[in-house]
């Protein structure tokens, strides 16, 4: 079952990805990146964790409205593209973990660069 989880995640992901690069609803959102995924143990609920880099958070909102608004698109162009025999029900998060993953990286990069000057 392991197996099928995971063949499952990455064809989910490379659906996903290329429904953001093709779908013109879509182009308004910039720079929409699928960061994460979980799959319930059924098979039957997926978690869709996206980030958009130039994204005000006041926006993240109706940025997640509008992806879960189209996912009737997304499981339509699952179902033509996978041989599945139930369409899981999909959903959109906004991934705060990239965002702190970033701030974390900035400050290490600059603890990087503080050390190589007092050297």
């Amino acid at each position: 079952m392991k197996f099928r989880k995971e063949r499952m995640a990455k064809q989910i992901q490379q659906q996903v990805d290329q429904w953001f690069r093709s779908s013109v609803e879509l182009r308004s959102i910039p720079n929409v990146t699928l960061t994460d995924l979980s799959i319930s143990d059924d098979l039957s609920y997926i978690k869709l964790y996206v980030y958009a880099d130039l994204l005000p958070s006041a926006e993240r909102v109706d940025m997640l409205r509008a992806l879960n608004q189209l996912i009737h698109q997304f499981k339509k162009q699952i179902r033509d593209q996978l041989k599945l025999r139930r369409i899981p029900k999909f959903k959109f998060y906004y991934d705060d973990q990239e965002v702190q993953r970033r701030a974390l990286m900035s400050v290490l990069n600059n603890l990087d660069t503080c050390s190589v000057e007092s050297e």
